[in-house]
């Protein structure tokens, strides 16, 4: 998965069927490519206080939310490489900070040890990519990082999401494609399965029917017009649904207890 650091960009969730899924995409056709990672298997383990409190005030509304997850495209072990994630939605623009470390050091981190230390335990600093503007610019979002962390902490694991991803790009090359769009990029989440983190014997389990899948455009602003003539035909409308929230409010009908310091 590539190493974007920085993401500005509004995002749409749908929910739709296999069938309406597979219909898109016979209609899309050659208007979308695969991206760069087409299918990618992502696993969350997000991060919260004792009391749930970063989930809660996104449930509200509020015009600024926030929250912190380690992000891996693998399942989850010790030396995975994983991202550590701030993502904020401000007036329904979504942002996202994040830096790379291996799992275990990515806990380390959230529990209050220097990037720069954790760095130097890695192999991340002798790969080809770790320069002196990358090195800064992950200094410079590490420390974002860990003000947002301090401001909140003790933070510990609260639930895992884990689920299937085929990722799509805009075709620049199509017929009648506009440079405008070249950013537009669509997802489809399937096979979506949650965890509570604060009790030892919980296990995966499904988040959705089996049956629905959640498509995403993440875009700078319009859509093209034959995706939003399709949306509109089809009356496949936005919805206001977060993976998150819903396994928040899951596990509380669950009365998901603990501390959140269980290991992978």
């Amino acid at each position: 998965m590539a190493d974007l650091q920085n993401f500005k960009r509004k995002e749409t969730k749908y929910l739709i069927s296999t069938a309406q899924k597979e219909a898109f995409l016979k209609f899309a056709g050659d208007k979308l490519i695969p991206d760069f990672y087409p299918i990618s298997h992502i696993d969350s383990i997000y991060f919260d206080t004792q009391d749930y409190y970063l989930i809660r005030r996104s449930i509200e509304k509020p015009l600024y939310k926030e929250k912190l997850r380690i992000r891996a495209y693998e399942d989850i072990t010790p030396n995975s490489k994983t991202f550590i994630e701030q993502k904020k939605k401000y007036d329904g623009i979504v942002y996202k900070r994040r830096v790379s470390l291996p799992y275990s050091l990515a806990r380390d981190f959230i529990n209050g040890s220097d990037y720069e230390d954790l760095v130097k335990k890695s192999d991340i600093a002798s790969r080809q990519e770790e320069q002196e503007q990358f090195r800064d610019t992950n200094m410079q979002i590490s420390r974002e990082l860990r003000a947002f962390i301090d401001r909140y902490k003790p933070l510990t694991p609260a639930f895992e999401i884990k689920y299937t991803r085929h990722s799509f790009a805009y075709n620049l090359e199509a017929q009648d494609a506009k440079e405008m769009y070249k950013n537009l990029r669509l997802t489809l989440d399937s096979n979506l399965q949650y965890k509570c983190m604060r009790t030892e014997d919980a296990v995966l389990q499904d988040l959705l029917d089996s049956d629905l899948n959640v498509l995403e455009i993440k875009s700078d602003d319009a859509y093209p017009v034959w995706l939003a003539d399709y949306l509109n035909q089809e009356k496949i409308h936005p919805r206001s649904f977060s993976k998150s929230a819903t396994t928040y409010l899951k596990i509380s009908q669950e009365k998901c207890p603990g501390d959140g310091n269980e290991e992978v």
